[in-house]
């Protein structure tokens, strides 16, 4: 359970999905800090600066909380969560209610688990990822950190997804897949074969886009 109070890192769409999951759950929070203020969040939320805002907090009496979204080729999400463990903040992590997990499913810090995903037995779902809304990760997944798992996404059993790695809307991976870090893996997809590091597949069957 979170007690602590919780700063948001980020002001964009994300940031606002993160904060009505966090006001569902009670959660104590201090507003949130981005570059500039957003006039949605205003409504709602305190502004309280820059990022740098938040090294006015003692990392022992607050709780972070990653709003910023992970779209492809992205390294922002990753660089933002490194850069305050760095300095010794730590991370909340957030879980909707709606959510169907086995019980022996692990969830790293900083981990996002979105309305109507399902994780099942024995997967393990690593730091600052996000499985966005009604994505599904079947049984013994391994999910590397700063992965982000698109609405409507289905994982099969066994698959090994690295660090980065962007998988798009609704892409289907099938048992056994193994993709590699900072992969991008397009919307609607259907992946049939392993995929390299840093590569770009997309289409039914997913192949690589040669950039």
């Amino acid at each position: 359970m979170i007690t602590s109070p919780v700063i948001v890192l980020g002001g964009g769409g994300h940031a606002n999905v993160c904060l009505d999951l966090m006001s569902r759950q009670k959660l104590s929070c201090l507003g949130y800090v981005a570059l500039t203020h957003s006039p949605e969040l205003d409504v709602h939320y305190t502004y309280l600066g820059a990022d740098e805002i938040v090294f006015n907090y003692s990392p022992e009496k607050i709780l972070l909380v990653n709003g910023i979204g992970k779209i492809s080729g992205s390294t922002l999400r990753k660089e933002v969560f490194e850069k305050f463990k760095t300095n010794g903040y730590s991370f909340a992590t957030l879980i909707h209610d709606s959510c169907v997990t086995a019980e022996d499913v692990s969830i790293e810090e900083g981990a996002q688990l979105m309305a109507g995903v399902v994780i099942n037995a024995g997967s393990t779902i690593s730091a600052n990822t996000i499985i966005n809304t009604r994505a599904v990760i079947e049984h013994n997944c391994r999910l590397g950190p700063h992965t982000h798992i698109s609405p409507g996404a289905i994982v099969c059993g066994g698959c090994n997804i690295g660090s980065n790695v962007h998988v798009g809307a609704g892409a289907v991976l099938i048992q056994q897949i193994e993709v590699g870090n900072d992969s991008v893996i397009g919307a609607g997809s259907v992946v049939l074969k392993h995929v390299y590091e840093k590569s770009i597949v997309f289409g039914v069957p997913a192949r690589e886009v040669i950039t």
